[in-house]
């Protein structure tokens, strides 16, 4: 059946099935894409509960323990991004990008991981303390 709005497009360009394969592509990369950073998050939590010998370090706020969280999780960062782009080849970054010209990969990868570990020490912080304070 088609729909009135989309007789030329299915006439012209053979219907739908091409942008669906495009959007489970985006879809299933998007998805692998955050599970990779999900794990690089619990890596770098994990390696820093091992070094602070507990897993409660951030309820401290040292800021050894929160530099060696962000450190640790940049260098997953770099590592991942490092490989994804000159390795792997996995993905191209657009001209828009701006590069970071000594190790020739994109800005945006940087900062995310600058603010990927804050959210999450702030998340676990208030999710924390408030559990702490209800008691």
């Amino acid at each position: 059946m088609k729909v009135a709005i989309f007789d030329d497009y299915q006439d012209i360009f053979g219907g739908f099935p091409a942008i669906e394969r495009l959007r489970h592509k985006a879809a299933v990369k998007l998805l692998f894409c955050s599970g990779v950073d999900a794990l690089m998050t619990l890596m770098a939590y994990w390696t820093v509960s091992v070094a602070a010998g507990g897993r409660y370090w951030f309820l401290s706020k040292q800021p050894k323990h929160i530099l060696g969280f962000v450190l640790t999780a940049q260098t997953l960062a770099f590592l991942s991004e490092y490989s994804a782009v000159h390795y792997r080849n996995l993905w191209k970054y657009s001209e828009l990008m701006p590069i970071v010209p000594a190790v020739d990969l994109g800005l945006t990868p940087f900062l995310q991981w600058l603010a990927v570990p804050a959210l999450t020490l702030i998340l676990l912080n208030r999710r924390f303390e408030s559990m702490l304070s209800s008691n």
